[in-house]
């Protein structure tokens, strides 16, 4: 099942509904998978399905952060790393221009 986030009328517009079909389908083509969308759910629906991904997400990352090792999985790991890399860019780029020194 497919869930519309916003109140869009997903449902309600059979072109959309076509090519968000059709688009999920070649999507997971393209990774050797098979999938068949069914239906279409409302933007409740949709907001309900985000959150719970949001919490089990919230769930893994404190679990990875309270490991008594230390040690991340490979793919937290690599989060970490892209994490870090683009607040230091972002930090950098925000932070204002030093002052020209006058000699």
């Amino acid at each position: 099942q497919l869930a519309c986030p916003l109140d869009l009328g997903c449902h309600s517009v059979p072109y959309s509904s076509k090519q968000l079909r059709r688009f999920f389908e070649d999507y997971k083509k393209l990774e050797n998978k098979e999938v068949q969308v069914h239906d279409f759910l409302g933007p409740e629906e949709a907001r309900t399905i985000i959150r719970q991904g949001m919490d089990a997400y919230e769930k893994y990352v404190e679990h990875q952060l309270s490991r008594p090792d230390g040690a991340y999985s490979p793919a937290f790991a690599r989060y970490m790393q892209l994490y870090a890399k683009h607040s230091n860019a972002a930090a950098t780029a925000a932070a204002p221009a030093a002052p020209a020194s006058s000699s």
